[in-house]
């Protein structure tokens, strides 16, 4: 007996649209709102370089203003029973009280999909594109999720747009491979100044090896960046070609079910393809470490990598540590910090090594999220230092500011968690299936099915040895 052709209702947070008995296919549309509006303080509003001791009166120095934020962000995601369709838009705007010339904001667009093309095979394709100004990229994410990143001091305009592609194919039950491919291209607009132009092509081959409480990964990886700033009057503009090879191995161990670690190493060598000049080999590592529980999550991570920069134009060196921390308090309340630490400095370039840059981070919160109202306030402070390591060299200038703010996160038709951060709308800066993976998420039958393997795997684990 016939059900009703098309029959209508909700599926967790979304609308299910059914056929009859004979069309099985079932496709949700799940959509999810999140808005945050947050007031705060601030004493460098612009993020102003801190001027020399001798600098003259006439040197523009930091100002504190109080400045307010708006973040609305919506995703709509189309889910089969193998396919998902994800269209996410966010929005960020940034204004201050007495300094509206700093005023900034992000705006941006992003498509994943993910589907099986074999019984064995996946794809992820994911699409994003951005208008933003620079300053905007800095203070949208959580508290608990934060990197220490140098900033140029300036407010220029950022247009970028890219595409990642990726098949993952399970080659027997604890054997798989992927392939990523993906290309970006941002353009900065610069006021009174020379525009700069940077496009980014990465592909990615990698072998990963599950075993009881072990994971084994190899990954090759290949980007190309060229650099270009615009003609300014009579002064040419510049071009830079910068190309690396990478080849890391991971090791991931697991504790037990609240413990795992990780550790990779390799090489990454680079080079200028119009340059006369040999290329340069340098090791890459990484360590990181998570322990969760039902009340809390700590992680720590640290990574030595050469790897692009859009912004910059340039390849850049980076020795990055991170502890991320979240705690979950009772009748609603939660902790959430972060402290890091980065050195940056130019891989490629004409003299070698370009001097260091060290950045500092701090970020600590307190939230609540009542039992009964699709909302999360947080009280938040966030520390940020960069400064250049030799004095005596020109590197990015020494910038300061500390900030407090209180945010209020509306969210449907889920509560707004600790864990919760607006959708990413920038392109993937290298090719990275777990990038690309963010913008193209599993459907919920693909979320069964790895945690049915996941269970059934530890189902067979013998105990840790002593």
């Amino acid at each position: 007996m016939a059900r009703f052709l098309v029959q209508v209702r909700w599926w967790g947070a979304g609308l299910v649209l059914a056929g009859s008995q004979h069309v099985r296919a079932q496709v949700a549309a799940d959509v999810d709102l999140a808005a945050t509006a947050s007031i705060g303080v601030t004493d460098n509003v612009a993020n102003t370089p801190t001027p020399e001791a001798n600098a003259g009166l006439d040197v523009l120095r930091p100002r504190g203003d109080v400045f307010g934020t708006i973040a609305p962000s919506v995703r709509l995601q189309l889910e089969t029973p193998g396919t998902t369709h994800t269209l996410a838009y966010a929005f960020g705007y940034t204004f201050n009280l007495l300094n509206s010339d700093a005023n900034n904001y992000s705006n941006g667009l992003s498509y994943g999909l993910r589907t099986p093309v074999s019984e064995v095979t996946e794809m992820t394709l994911s699409l994003a594109g951005a208008q933003a100004t620079a300053a905007a990229l800095q203070l949208l994410a959580p508290a608990a999720a934060g990197q220490p990143q140098p900033n140029t001091g300036t407010n220029n305009i950022v247009l970028s747009g890219g595409g990642g592609l990726g098949f993952s194919t399970e080659l027997s039950e604890t054997v798989s491979v992927s392939q990523t491919f993906s290309g970006s291209y941002v353009y900065t607009l610069v006021p009174d100044g020379a525009d700069t132009s940077t496009a980014l092509a990465s592909a990615a081959l990698g072998l990963n090896k599950r075993f009881l409480i072990n994971q084994l990964g190899f990954e090759q990886s290949n980007d190309f960046q060229r650099g270009r700033t615009a003609n300014l009057g009579d002064v040419q503009g510049i071009e830079t070609y910068q190309v690396l090879h990478r080849g890391r191995a991971t090791w991931t161990h697991q504790f037990n079910e609240e413990a795992q670690t990780s550790v990779g190493a390799g090489i990454v060598v680079g080079y200028d393809p119009t340059s006369d000049l040999p290329a340069v080999v340098n090791p890459v590592g990484n360590l990181a470490f998570t322990y969760a529980l039902p009340s809390g999550l700590l992680t720590f991570g640290y990574n030595h990598d050469a790897t692009p920069n859009v912004l910059l134009a340039q390849v850049t060196l980076v020795d990055a540590g991170n502890v991320n921390a979240t705690y979950l308090l009772p009748k609603g309340f939660d902790l959430s910090a972060t402290v890091g630490a980065s050195i940056n400095r130019a891989f490629l370039g004409p003299g070698g090594f370009g001097p260091p840059t060290g950045a500092w981070l701090g970020d600590a919160a307190v939230g609540w999220v009542p039992a009964t109202v699709p909302m999360r306030l947080e009280l938040r402070y966030q520390f940020s230092h960069q400064q250049r390591l030799y004095l005596q060299d020109v590197a990015l200038p020494t910038i300061t500011r500390h900030s407090g703010l209180l945010n209020t996160t509306f969210a449907w038709p889920g509560q707004p968690t600790v864990a919760r951060a607006a959708f990413t709308a920038l392109p993937a800066p290298t090719a990275s299936l777990d990038i690309l993976g963010r913008q193209a998420p599993r459907t919920e039958r693909g979320e069964d099915e790895e945690t049915k393997k996941s269970e059934s795997e530890a189902e067979g684990r013998a105990p840790p040895a002593d």
